[in-house]
This record gives structure tokens, C-alpha cells and sequence, in this order.
């Protein structure tokens, strides 16, 4: 197992040839909140989804997720 900082990430991404590298959480910062429980449609995992969708607009946001996917262009 690894663990990459969010800089280190998108650094290896791109020295692999990839441009235009983002990062995006899979689960997001608020995955530890949200019940085993939970529905499709609870509200705690639309509210949980915003804020993923609002940390994602910070790199070093992204990492506070369990997972991380680096998505970029070929190049």
C-alpha cells in the first residue's frame, strides 16, 4: 500500500506523460459519516456527495478521501 500526497500524485501523473491531470475523491471527506444503512436517495448521501463535489475543487482537498482518481489526457 501507498500513500501519495495530493501534489506527489498529480507530479507522478504527470511525469508519466499525462496532461491536464485532476484529481477527484471517490468517497469524499464525509464518507465516515454516512451510515452502512443508508438508502439511495438519504439525504446524508446527497449532502455527502456536495462535499465531495466541493473538496474536489482543492487538491489537497481530495486527499481527506479514502480513494483517489487521477484523470488526464494522453499526451
Amino acid at each position: 500500500m501507498y500513500f501519495h500526497r495530493s501534489e506527489d500524485f498529480l507530479a507522478e501523473i504527470a511525469g508519466a506523460g499525462f496532461t491536464d491531470v485532476r484529481l477527484k475523491g471517490v468517497e469524499g471527506p464525509a464518507w465516515a459519516l454516512v451510515p452502512p444503512d443508508c438508502a439511495a436517495g438519504h439525504p446524508l448521501i446527497e449532502q455527502a456527495r456536495l462535499v465531495a463535489e466541493l473538496t474536489d475543487e482543492i487538491n489537497s482537498g481530495v486527499a481527506s478521501s479514502s480513494h483517489v482518481l487521477a484523470f488526464g489526457t494522453a499526451g
